[in-house]
């Protein structure tokens, strides 16, 4: 959907925010690092049943074509972006999980139907509607209001990410440009439309683009260019972009310092900042 600044913000567009790209890696690295084992209960212990017949699907190799890491990364940051990730537990005849298929967070509805069971309709690669019961689905939500979807960060935070990514086109811009900014050409008198279309024509010809850098500029006929300011060195431009990477960090609930912003950073401080986000972020993450 568009943001109010005009921009398109999509799930996929977001993530060419840096710093929300960033907070999207340190999570799924994060709950991937950590180990998925099945436990049974011993009296009023527990401990890790290696036997399992859903231990290796676990802890190591969920399906053929990734890894227990690259499978717990991608539920997070499908949960953590789009709202859900989803899982198909794949069968054996005799019932048993012999896979665990990743399936599109964008591709998976979840219904209701009218007896008030829960199903999943997933549109499949052919184009055509699977249904899913929660049996053989899982289904790992980000903050949600109904107990039964999760909302998309990118798009409860449509509005700030439209701005980032605006001041990212603005900065885009001014580097194809040749790292100049906007100005105005003045002339002594006053030019016909086509005079003036030609004037600006052979002058964005001659100063636009990398290759055009440092190079001089003869302007006829009284032409006088007078340069603008740049928003690039400007501190309220600059102090905004730091402050959106603040935002950012606090959505996750991530210190800054997880994604390289180190201004404020110190031993002291981030020695705490570790112990609360491994209270605050990756413990819910886990119970969830």
């Amino acid at each position: 959907e568009k943001a109010l600044i005009g921009i398109d913000v999509t799930e996929e567009s977001a993530l060419g925010v840096g710093a929300y790209f960033a907070c999207l890696k340190v999570l799924g690295e994060t709950m991937a690092y950590m180990d998925l084992e099945v436990v049974e209960k011993v009296g009023k212990a527990t401990r890790v049943n290696t036997s399992h017949k859903n231990y290796w699907l676990l802890h190591a190799e969920p399906s053929p074509h990734y890894s227990r890491f690259e499978w717990v990364q991608a539920m997070v940051i499908w949960a953590a972006s789009w709202g859900n990730g989803y899982s198909r537990i794949k069968r054996d005849r005799f019932a048993n999980a012999i896979e665990l298929e990743l399936l599109p967070s964008y591709l998976v509805t979840p219904k209701m139907n009218e007896r008030g069971r829960l199903y999943y309709e997933y549109q499949n690669e052919r184009g055509r509607i699977e249904v899913i019961m929660p049996d053989d689905i899982i289904h790992l939500k980000n903050i949600g209001t109904n107990g039964i979807v999760g909302m998309s960060t990118a798009q409860i935070q449509r509005e700030t990410i439209g701005a980032a990514l605006a001041k990212i086109q603005q900065e885009g811009s001014f580097y194809v440009n040749g790292a100049k900014a906007s100005g105005v050409l003045m002339t002594p008198g006053t030019m016909g439309v086509k005079e003036r279309s030609n004037v600006i024509d052979s002058f964005k010809k001659a100063t636009e683009g990398p290759q055009n850098r440092f190079k001089t500029i003869l302007l006829e006929e009284g032409v006088k260019y007078q340069q603008l300011t740049i928003p690039q060195n400007d501190a309220q431009f600059l102090e905004s972009k730091k402050f959106d990477r603040t935002d950012i960090c606090g959505w996750f609930r991530m210190p800054p310092h997880k994604i390289g912003e180190l201004q404020d950073a110190n031993y002291s401080n981030i020695e705490s900042q570790d112990r609360s986000f491994a209270k605050d972020v990756a413990v819910p993450w886990a119970t969830r």
